[in-house]
């Protein structure tokens, strides 16, 4: 045998020869796939499938990114009102102690 081919995916890509001196291609790399499962023959039979379907993803992100900016807005809101909140009642607090000292 002059060559072996060996595609499994457990095995690290590398090109070695045995005792035998057979050259031994080994790894994922090496694997021979049915030409009909190419990327790009894929590509073309879906056409503006693909097309439509990475420009919907990019709109979901674009309203996602949109979404947690108005997310981090109403955060910041939720704390200013709650220091707001402290605030008033450390002064209630305060006042109720003088009207107790009256």
């Amino acid at each position: 045998v002059d060559l072996l081919i060996n595609g499994f995916v457990g095995y690290q890509n590398k090109i070695t020869h045995n005792k035998s001196k057979t050259k031994c291609l080994l790894g994922p790399k090496y694997q021979i796939l049915d030409k009909r499962f190419e990327v790009q023959k894929i590509r073309k039979k879906l056409g503006g499938y693909a097309r439509t379907l990475t420009a919907n993803v990019a709109d979901y992100e674009t309203q996602i990114a949109a979404a947690n900016q108005e997310v981090v807005k109403a955060e910041n809101a939720v704390t200013v009102a709650t220091q707001s909140v402290k605030e008033v009642q450390d002064e209630l607090d305060i006042l109720s102690e003088k009207i107790s000292d009256l």
